[in-house]
C-alpha cells in the first residue's frame, strides 16, 4: 500500500505526465514543454498527526486513503515562461496551471548541462576562440554549466532568457582523479541562451594566460612508491551483521530501535526524512518529534573578486538540484556493512521516469561507548555501547560531492553532518605568482590557484515536539552578578520569543548559546516544558556584503537561525526560485517582514550552516572529506535516560 508520503513511483511519474498531455491545458501543436521537476504535492500535515493515537500515522495504519498530487514544474518554450501545474493522480486531471512571471527560471536540468556542452562544441566562433588558446580539438574541452547570476555590475544579459555562462576545461585523461578541472580555460565565457539553443556571445578575457600542463606532463599520475617507506599495510576490516541489520524498511518506511519515520526523496533537496517519532517505554506510546527535515538550499560565493570568477555563487539546490545529482552508491565503497538502499526516481527533461538506483543507504554502526561508570571502591565498571542508524546520499554538482547523512541515536538525539568531498575548483593566474602574491586564494601549482570560498546549507525543519503547536526558547550561560561572593555561579538564562524578528539570531560561542523547541502545554516529571534543543556544530559568518548580489540573493546567510510559523508555500529559504530579476529579499528575509506570532504556533527551524573554506595545499587534487553538521537533542523530553533499557556490560574488578 502506498503511504501518502511516498515520494512519486516510476509508474505515477509518468501517469502525471500522460494526465497533462491529455488535457486541454497541453498546446503540443504550438509550444515545446520542457519538464523541469515532477515530484510529489505532499498532503496536508495535519492528516497524517493522528488526533486520536497523537502520533504520526505508520504505513500499516487504516484510513491512509490520501489523495496522490503532484508538482510539474516546465518550461514553456513558446511563452518562454516557466508553469506550474498540479496533477490529482487519484482523479487522474490537471488542478491548475499557473504562468510564472517574465524572466523566472527554474532549475537547470542534466539536459541543460548536455545542451550546453553540444552548443560549445558545435560553434564555428567558439572553435576558433578555442584554436586561438591552443586547444586544437573541441573534442577536448569539458563544459561545466553555470548559471549566470544575477545584478552583477555591467551585466544585463539574462534579462528574460534562461541564460548560462559556462567554465570551460581542457580535459586531461591523463589525470584520474581531477580529469579537466586543473586545466581551466581562464576567462572563456561563452554566453549561451538555452531558449534559443546558442551562443549569443563570447566573453574572452585573460586570453595571455596559459592553460596549464597534463598531468603526465607535470608527472604527477606516477603512483607513488612505498617499498623504501615507513607505511605499514592496512589489514582488512571486515563489518558483519551474521543475522542482518536491526532495522525494518518497509518501501520508504523505516523502523529502527525506537524510532518510526519515512525516507523521502524530490529531485530538489535530495534526502528528506518525515514524521519522526520515538517510542517512549516509559508512557508506553510513540512520540512526534519532527514532521520534515532537510537540507533546503546551499549556495557557494567565492571570494575572488575579478571576472569571471566573481560570478561562482552557485545555489546547489535551487538552481542545479541535489536529487538530480545524487550518486547510486555501491557497496563496499560509499556504504560498509549490512546495507539496505532505496532507489529515487527523478524525471528527464522530455518527462520520462529516471530511476537512480540506491540512491539512499541505510545502515548500522558502532557508535563506541554510550555511557560509563566504574566504581573506584568496588573497581567494577558499568557499561552501554552506543549504535546510530545512518541514512545517507550523495550529490555530485559539477566539482564538488557532497554527502548528507542523517543519524539517529538510541537517546533521541537526531545529528546532520554534511561531509564535503571532490574538487576545488581552480582558476589560472599569472606564471610566477606565488601565494605571497595572492589576497584571495591559495597556490596549488605553477599558474593555478583555488579561491577562498564558503559553502552555505540552509537546513529547514517542521517541528512537531509531541504536537504542532511550539515555541522556542534561547539559552545563553552567563556569569551570576549577585549572590556570587566565590565568583563561580553561572546562570542558563532563557528568552522566549514570541515573533520573527525576536528570532532572528546568530551563534554566540562566549556564553554557549543554543536553541530549544518547546511545547508549554506538556510538562515532564520536573515542571517543566518539554523540549528538543538544537545544538550548531562547525560554523562561520559569511563575508559578503550586504549589498552584494549574491547576498541580496541568498539573504538567509544573514542569520544562523530565523524562526517562521508554518507555511505550506514557504519550503525554500530563497523562495521557490533563486534565478529572477526581482531577487531583493526573497525568502525568509520577505516572509518575515509581517513579524508573525510564533509562540504556541505550529513552527518552521531555519538552520544556516556556514563552512567557510580556506584552502590548503593538501586538499588538491582532491579533498579529504571536511565535516560539519548539527544536532537535535531532547531536552526534558524524557523524565531520565531513555537509554536504561540497553543491554550492558558489568566488569567485575579482579581484585
Amino acid at each position: 500500500m502506498t503511504h501518502p508520503l511516498d515520494p512519486l513511483s516510476k509508474s505515477e511519474l509518468e501517469r502525471c505526465v500522460s494526465i497533462f498531455k491529455s488535457s486541454d491545458f497541453f498546446q503540443s501543436e504550438w509550444t515545446e514543454y520542457r519538464f523541469i521537476t515532477i515530484s510529489l504535492l505532499e498532503p496536508d500535515r495535519n492528516l497524517i498527526l493522528s488526533q486520536e493515537k497523537k502520533r504520526f500515522w505508520m504505513k500499516n495504519d487504516p484510513n491512509l486513503n490520501i489523495p496522490r498530487r503532484s508538482l510539474m514544474i516546465l518550461l514553456n518554450g513558446k511563452k518562454r515562461r516557466a508553469e506550474e501545474v498540479i496533477v490529482d493522480l487519484t482523479s487522474g486531471r490537471v488542478e491548475s496551471v499557473e504562468t510564472m512571471a517574465e524572466g523566472i527560471q527554474p532549475a537547470y536540468t542534466p539536459q541543460d548541462y548536455e545542451d550546453c556542452e553540444r552548443i560549445v562544441k558545435s560553434d564555428p566562433k567558439m572553435a576558433e576562440a578555442l584554436r586561438k588558446r591552443g586547444v586544437k580539438d573541441v573534442k577536448d574541452v569539458m563544459v561545466d554549466l553555470w548559471a549566470s547570476g544575477r545584478g552583477f555590475i555591467e551585466e544585463n544579459d539574462a534579462n528574460e532568457n534562461r541564460i548560462a555562462k559556462p567554465i570551460l576545461y581542457l580535459r586531461d585523461e591523463t589525470d584520474t582523479i581531477a580529469y579537466g578541472y586543473g586545466r581551466p580555460i581562464e576567462g572563456l565565457t561563452p554566453v549561451i541562451d538555452l531558449y534559443q539553443q546558442k551562443i549569443i556571445a563570447i566573453e574572452d578575457l585573460h586570453s595571455h594566460l596559459p592553460i596549464s600542463k597534463t598531468a603526465q606532463e607535470l608527472k604527477l599520475s606516477k603512483k607513488k612508491k612505498q617499498e623504501n617507506s615507513q607505511l605499514l599495510e592496512l589489514k582488512p576490516l571486515e563489518i558483519t551483521q551474521s543475522q542482518g541489520p536491526s532495522f525494518k524498511l518497509e518501501g520508504n518506511h523505516l523502523r529502527w530501535q525506537n524510532w518510526d519515520l519515512h525516507i523521502g526523496f524530490n529531485s530538489r533537496e535530495g534526502l528528506t526524512l518525515h514524521a519522526l517519532q520515538f517510542f517512549d517505554a516509559e508512557k508506553e506510546k510513540f512520540r512526534p518529534v519532527m514532521y520534515r527535515v532537510s537540507c533546503a538550499e546551499m549556495v557557494v560565493p567565492y571570494a575572488e573578486p575579478t571576472a569571471p570568477t566573481y560570478r561562482r555563487n552557485a545555489f546547489d539546490a535551487g538552481e542545479e538540484g541535489l536529487g538530480f545529482n545524487a550518486n547510486s552508491l555501491r557497496l563496499g565503497c560509499d556504504c560498509v556493512g549490512s546495507i539496505q538502499y532505496v532507489n529515487a526516481v527523478v524525471n528527464t527533461s522530455d518527462g520520462k521516469a529516471r530511476v537512480i538506483e540506491n540512491a539512499v543507504c541505510i545502515h548500522e554502526e558502532d557508535d563506541g561507548v554510550l555511557w560509563k561508570h566504574t566504581d573506584w571502591r568496588s573497581g567494577n565498571a558499568l557499561v552501554a555501547r552506543s549504535r546510530r542508524l545512518a541514512i545517507s546520499s550523495f550529490a555530485t554538482v559539477a566539482n564538488y560531492d557532497y554527502g548528507f547523512f542523517w543519524y539517529l541515536y538510541q537517546d533521541g538525539t537526531v545529528q546532520c553532518e554534511v561531509k564535503l568531498t571532490g574538487i576545488m575548483l581552480p582558476m589560472v593566474i599569472e606564471p610566477g605568482m606565488k601565494s605571497e602574491d595572492l589576497k584571495h586564494a591559495l597556490w596549488i601549482r605553477e599558474g593555478l590557484a583555488a579561491p577562498y570560498h564558503q559553502h552555505i546549507f540552509g537546513f529547514r525543519m517542521e517541528m512537531c515536539v509531541e504536537n504542532f503547536n511550539n515555541s522556542v526558547v534561547e539559552i545563553n550561560a552567563e556569569a551570576s552578578t549577585g549572590n556570587n561572593p566565590q565568583g563561580n555561579a553561572f546562570v542558563a538564562n532563557k528568552t522566549l520569543f514570541t515573533r520573527e524578528w525576536e528570532a532572528q539570531r546568530d551563534l554566540e560561542p562566549k556564553t554557549g548559546r543554543y536553541w530549544t523547541v518547546v511545547n508549554r502545554k506538556e510538562k515532564n516529571a520536573a515542571g517543566d516544558a518539554i523540549g528538543y534543543k538544537l545544538m550548531p556544530g562547525t560554523n562561520a559568518w559569511p563575508f559578503l556584503h550586504p549589498l552584494s548580489p549574491v547576498a541580496r540573493r541568498a539573504g538567509f546567510t544573514r542569520k544562523h537561525l530565523w524562526v517562521t510559523p508554518y507555511d505550506s508555500k514557504e519550503r525554500y529559504p530563497v523562495g521557490n526560485y533563486p534565478n529572477q530579476p526581482n531577487f531583493d529579499g526573497q525568502g525568509l528575509p520577505n516572509w518575515t517582514k509581517g513579524n508573525r506570532k510564533i509562540l504556541d504556533e505550529p513552527l518552521v527551524l531555519w538552520y544556516t550552516m556556514n563552512v567557510l573554506h580556506i584552502p590548503r595545499m593538501e586538499e588538491w587534487p582532491i579533498m579529504p572529506v571536511v565535516k560539519a553538521g548539527f544536532s537535535m537533542q531532547a531536552e526534558g523530553f524524557f523524565d531520565e535516560n531513555p537509554t536504561l533499557y540497553l543491554q550492558r556490560d558489568t566488569l567485575k574488578s579482579k581484585l
